[in-house]
C-alpha cells in the first residue's frame, strides 16, 4: 500500500501523509456501506414475504432465489472473463455459458 502511495505521489512526503488520510478516512465508509449490505440481503426475504399466508415457504423460496441469482452471476462473470478459452471445453460449456449471460443481460433489465 505504502509503495502504490509513493508511486502515486513521487515520493513527497506531505503528500503521502494527505493521500494516506484520504484512503483512511474512506474506510469507515466502506466497512459501512458492506455491512449495510449485508443486511439488506439478510433482511429482503422477511420483507418481500410480509403478509404472505405461506410465510416460511415464501422465506425458503426468496432465500433460494437470492443463492440462485448469486450462482448464476459468478458462472457468468467467470465465463465472461475467460471467454477466449471457452472454444476449449466444447460446446456444453459454451451453451452453458452463454445461458449465464443471458441470465445476466435478463437481470440487468430488470433495475431500469
Amino acid at each position: 500500500m505504502l509503495g502504490f502511495i509513493s508511486s502515486i505521489t513521487g515520493g513527497d512526503r506531505d503528500m503521502k501523509t494527505i493521500v494516506l488520510s484520504a484512503l483512511l478516512a474512506l474506510l469507515p465508509v466502506t466497512s459501512t456501506f458492506a455491512n449495510d449490505m449485508v443486511n439488506n440481503l439478510k433482511a429482503a426475504p422477511e420483507a418481500l414475504c410480509e403478509g404472505n399466508s405461506q410465510h416460511k415457504a415464501c422465506i425458503d423460496a426468496a432465500k433460494r432465489l437470492i443463492s440462485a441469482t448469486y450462482q448464476v452471476t459468478k458462472a457468468g462473470t467467470l465465463c465472461m472473463q475467460n471467454k477466449d478459452k471457452l472454444h476449449l471445453l466444447g460446446d456444453d460449456v459454451q451453451k452453458q455459458c452463454s445461458g449465464f449471460i443471458d441470465a445476466m443481460d435478463y437481470m440487468d433489465t430488470l433495475k431500469k
